[in-house]
């Protein structure tokens, strides 16, 4: 058995094609929906993973809205699809990754999650889950504890964020870049191991659990050289943790260990740093309806492909948000529905990096817009909704209207079965 790769695009059309054809009863098969988890058993301190599997023969890209699971909150999402022809047949396969964060240890279910997809009922298996209480900050191991004065902090935090411990030739340094921010705002996590010792062991980081946080990238890791105010000179080794509070109230972060193993010139260390506070604020009330998450400050474009096609022949509309902020976290704009459009879902890609000390991304949406009418016709524009926490405030940024022209064309194609990209509620 061959089968052949294509890309969405032109899946599209073939399937259209062959919708619009005689073979049109048998285009269609049966769909499936799955659900599985990454491990059943899990502490307070860890997430899960919890993967959606829809296979279908339908060539749209749906968005599932995860129902409210007890004892567990989503702190992250992702989506991807696999197109393939074989046979002559489309096969879909969308998979939907949600990260879930334990909110009290028990025994808790992941219940069957129902959905109505395109008048077929699909379910998935209960799935049981057992969480155990994590790590609790108690009483560290004795270590040196003796601040030392006068070297130099840098960046590593606002002053007077900073705490301290080890000794004159081998310390530790931890900080935050805020004491005070809002669920969904970035903090920065900054330890800094400070080396004047004959010491060549590489340390070992023994990193925060974090709880209460999402942070999706390992720790950046940066050396450089300092002089205290007494002139000792250290080699200095930074990590910095990006995190994201998912709850409000107090958070606390959990100690950080580091570990210098000693040699013939020094001696080892074990340094414990303490654990660290910090106020997360609820965001506001009065949210408008279309808010999805996003904390940051953010821009929007979109622009089609063509300005011109043909009647049920697509153009691809490529939509961009660009800023800083949660990039894992954040939702998806409510994308407008037009009844002279058949929408199809293509594709989506994100990426982030750190810049100016601030995680920066964009996220890029596709889309397949068809034409159902001719003419002069208007695609709508694409609306998002943020929190931004330096104004403290609801913002809304708006693409512009884009004028399409539209010649006459097959009206087969036009007057295929309507699915658009719009939300699809998983029930509970």
């Amino acid at each position: 058995m061959k089968r052949v790769f294509l890309t969405v695009t032109t899946i599209c059309l073939l399937a259209a094609i062959l919708l619009a054809g005689p073979t049109t009863a048998h285009a269609q098969s049966g769909a499936s929906l799955t659900a599985a988890v990454d491990r059943n058993r899990l502490t307070t301190d860890e997430t899960l993973t919890l993967t959606l599997s829809l296979a279908t023969s339908d060539i749209s890209m749906p968005q599932l809205t995860l129902p409210a699971l007890d004892g567990f909150q989503v702190v992250g999402s992702s989506q991807s699809m696999q197109t393939s022809l074989t046979n002559g047949g489309i096969s879909i396969n969308v998979i939907y990754t949600y990260q879930l964060q334990p909110l009290q240890a028990g025994e808790f279910t992941i219940p069957t999650l129902s959905l109505d997809w395109n008048g077929q009922p699909l379910s998935t298996d209960p799935i049981q889950i057992s969480v155990i209480q994590g790590s609790v900050a108690g009483q560290p191991p004795a270590v040196a504890q003796a601040p030392v004065s006068g070297a130099q902090p840098g960046s590593a935090g606002q002053p007077g964020s900073s705490q301290r411990v080890g000794s004159q030739d081998l310390f530790i340094e931890t900080s935050l870049d805020k004491q005070s921010l809002y669920v969904g705002e970035p903090l920065k996590f900054s330890l800094r191991l400070y080396n004047s010792a004959l010491s060549f062991a590489q340390p070992t980081y023994d990193a925060p659990k974090f709880v209460g946080f999402w942070h999706p990238q390992e720790p950046g890791v940066q050396q450089f050289q300092a002089t205290s105010a007494e002139g000792i000179p250290y080699d200095v080794t930074e990590l910095t943790t990006w995190l994201f509070p998912t709850n409000p109230g107090q958070a606390t972060i959990d100690p950080a260990t580091v570990t210098v193993e000693g040699s013939f010139f020094s001696r080892g260390a074990h340094l414990q740093s303490e654990p660290v506070s910090v106020e997360v604020k609820p965001l506001p009330a009065g949210a408008p309806a279309d808010f999805s998450g996003a904390v940051g400050q953010f821009q929007i474009s979109a622009a089609p492909d063509s300005t011109a096609t043909r009647l049920g022949e697509p153009v691809t509309l490529k939509i961009e948000l660009t800023g800083s902020g949660n990039w894992g976290t954040l939702g998806d704009p409510q994308w407008p529905e037009d009844k002279n459009w058949r929408v199809y879902q293509k594709a989506n890609h994100s990426q982030s990096s750190i810049s100016s000390g601030q995680m920066t991304g964009s996220r890029t949406f596709e889309q397949l817009w068809t034409p159902l009418a001719q003419g002069k016709v208007a695609l709508p524009a694409i609306q998002y909704t943020y929190f931004d926490p330096a104004a403290a405030q609801y913002q809304t940024i708006t693409s512009p209207a884009q004028t399409i022209t539209v010649d006459p064309g097959d009206p087969r194609l036009a007057a295929l079965p309507q699915n658009t990209a719009s939300g699809n509620a998983l029930a509970a």
